[in-house]
């Protein structure tokens, strides 16, 4: 299963047509996409704050048709905890929400589709790829 990051789901909005074609593809080959309740309140964020909200969330709901959203569940929380002290024990910091996404994709065993690897890329444990 693949989760989206909130910046491939903009960028497909956005009209990236490589991006796109890479979305389309793997929906045609059957595969499961998903959505973290993170992702989906900064997408929410944005759309609200956008000069065409309401064109701006009835995309989002038709993108997010048949989406799964992943629970920010005990098991997410347990990962967030672990993952959170152990990169604060290291120096290495990441975001909040950034964590608490990679944390959610961990616990249900994702591969998270980013665009920002810096945010990720110390995060033990977490599937990704860069699109």
């Amino acid at each position: 299963m693949y989760c989206l990051d909130a910046n491939v789901i903009i960028d497909i909005f956005r009209g990236d047509a490589m991006l796109k074609k890479k979305f389309v593809a793997l929906q045609a080959e059957q595969a499961t996409f998903t959505i973290t309740p993170i992702v989906l309140s900064e997408l929410y964020r944005g759309a609200f704050l956008a000069h065409n909200a309401l064109t701006t969330l009835t995309m989002i709901e038709d993108f997010l048709r048949g989406f799964e959203l992943l629970l920010f569940d005990k098991i997410s929380c347990i990962y967030f905890g672990e993952i959170h002290a152990k990169l604060q024990k290291e120096g290495k910091t990441t975001q909040t929400l950034d964590l608490m996404t990679a944390s959610i994709v961990i616990a249900h065993r994702n591969i998270l589709i980013t665009r920002n690897e810096k945010h990720f890329e110390h995060i033990p444990d977490l599937q990704y790829e860069v699109w």
